[in-house]
């Protein structure tokens, strides 16, 4: 789906959002169907080949899929080392099968104030909370924050993810915070959550 004319996007059975931005997947979806969004969605984008892969953090919602889109794209996976190096590098690759995992390959760890080339720049923030290597990613030219589910967006409003949900909620309340007086002191436009759907900052009670 076309969100404008910078982003595509699409979301899997759990409504977890993939977007592709300028050639760059952010987060791969969970099941092989996805797979096939993804491509779609290139199509659609007018993409032959993905620039790399972000994955904002590596819950398997998120996460699944990117080793076989990297080695089929040819591709490098960035993302934090708290939950791909330390603590989580290995992950799950396959939802109904917890005990199947595979070590993450073609990765380069990212933190704060790492810059990708996407748009006119965009620079990685560390967001611990929901897991210890959440990232967010701040788009500071072009109005956009992409934030994983260190925030979301429910019923209109931008909320905390739920407390169930994250390693440990009072740093997720605490990153929840940063993200949310970020996009409302810089005036950002658009928000690009991990789950439901993209919106424009108007839209927001």
């Amino acid at each position: 789906m076309k969100f404008d004319d910078r982003i595509h996007w699409d979301r899997g059975m759990m409504l977890n959002c993939f977007y592709l931005i300028d050639g760059w997947l952010v987060d791969t979806g969970a099941l092989p169907r996805d797979m096939g969004k993804i491509m779609r969605l290139m199509k659609e984008a007018e993409i032959d080949k993905l620039e790399g892969i972000v994955l904002t953090h590596s819950h398997p919602d998120h996460a699944a899929n990117a080793r076989m889109i990297s080695a089929t794209e040819g591709v490098r996976i960035y993302g934090h080392k708290f939950d791909f190096i330390e603590e989580r590098h290995w992950y799950c690759v396959n939802l109904a099968e917890y005990a199947e995992f595979h070590p993450l390959e073609n990765y380069k760890h990212v933190d704060c104030d790492y810059r990708f080339p996407i748009l006119g720049g965009a620079k990685v923030l560390h967001v611990p909370g929901h897991t210890r290597g959440s990232i967010a990613i701040e788009f500071e030219d072009d109005g956009i924050m992409i934030t994983g589910d260190a925030l979301q967006v429910k019923n209109g409003r931008l909320v905390k993810p739920p407390s169930l949900l994250n390693e440990r909620d009072d740093s997720a309340e605490k990153s929840f915070n940063r993200l949310a007086r970020i996009i409302q002191e810089k005036g950002y436009d658009t928000v690009l959550p991990g789950h439901r759907k993209p919106v424009h900052t108007y839209e927001l009670s």
